[in-house]
């Protein structure tokens, strides 16, 4: 191949390269900007928003608090949680529940280490900013874990609202304003 060739496939692979990588710039703007719309659709729109601002500033937790009967419950919102946890003592201490209760064998890690217990299993209603929920609570014994953070923040906590519950009424965390969106 004579010279005038070889520059010209050199300039053709060049633009090439060039082409690939305007391609790749284009389609992550595209999404940022579907991530951007997405966004503004949701603070935009009529869709319904719970603030947990209140004790996040104060615990660096999101702390939500639930209406059950006439009863006022804070639960930290942890969407690593797999399930909701009540705890035990909280729960028998409010509750006299015999429906909707049942038995189960799991597994968990506390801070003795990995342990395996018979748990009772419940399904709750509650309400947040007049908006009903109905979800599985787990009935395990926190005391040692929320004694901590009780004692720390001087601030109740009853529970965990987990993922299960996150997925179940489509709630997405926003800690940029600090609110769930409740869809």
């Amino acid at each position: 191949m004579n010279t005038t060739t070889n520059t010209i496939l050199n300039i053709i692979w060049s633009l090439s390269i060039i082409v690939f990588y305007l391609a790749a710039i284009l389609l992550f703007l595209k999404q940022q900007n579907k991530q951007f719309k997405y966004y503004l659709n949701l603070t935009n729109s009529k869709k319904k928003t719970v603030t947990f601002n209140k004790n996040l500033i104060k615990t660096g937790v999101p702390i939500i608090s639930v209406k059950i009967h006439k009863d006022i419950f804070n639960f930290i919102l942890d969407s690593g949680a797999n399930v909701s946890y009540f705890n035990k003592e909280d729960f028998y201490k409010y509750f006299t529940i015999e429906k909707d209760i049942q038995e189960q064998s799991i597994s968990f890690l506390n801070s003795k280490g990995l342990s395996k217990e018979e748990v009772i299993v419940a399904m709750l209603e509650f309400e947040i900013e007049k908006l009903i929920f109905r979800t599985e609570f787990t009935i395990l014994d926190l005391n040692d874990s929320m004694k901590q953070f009780n004692d720390s923040f001087n601030i109740p906590i009853h529970g965990l609202l987990g993922r299960e519950f996150f997925s179940k009424y489509r709630w997405l965390l926003d800690f940029e304003n600090n609110v769930v969106w409740l869809k």
